[in-house]
């Protein structure tokens, strides 16, 4: 799945976008502006949370079968924590 993973988000992502984008947010911090691209950063932050929203237990039946009984136990002691803190 590592592998994967890397290939999924170098297919995702251009490090020349980004890194242009991160110069104009700070150039414009220097200068003493708004960022310029608040909105269309916005709407791409909320469009990736969505997306890993969506995949967070991964793309096929068996990645899902690798990653829901981890994430359940960590919610269960998450839960069984809670339940001692309020005691």
């Amino acid at each position: 799945m590592g592998w994967q993973a890397r290939q999924h988000i170098r297919r995702l992502t251009d490090p020349d976008v980004s890194t242009g984008r991160l110069e104009t947010i700070l150039r414009a911090a220097i200068e003493g502006h708004d960022n310029p691209l608040a909105t269309a950063d916005l709407a791409r932050a909320r469009a990736a949370a969505n997306y890993l929203d969506e995949q967070q237990f991964g793309h096929s039946w068996l990645e899902q079968l690798t990653l829901r009984p981890f994430h359940y136990r960590v919610r269960f002691h998450e839960f069984r924590e809670a339940l001692k803190s309020n005691f």
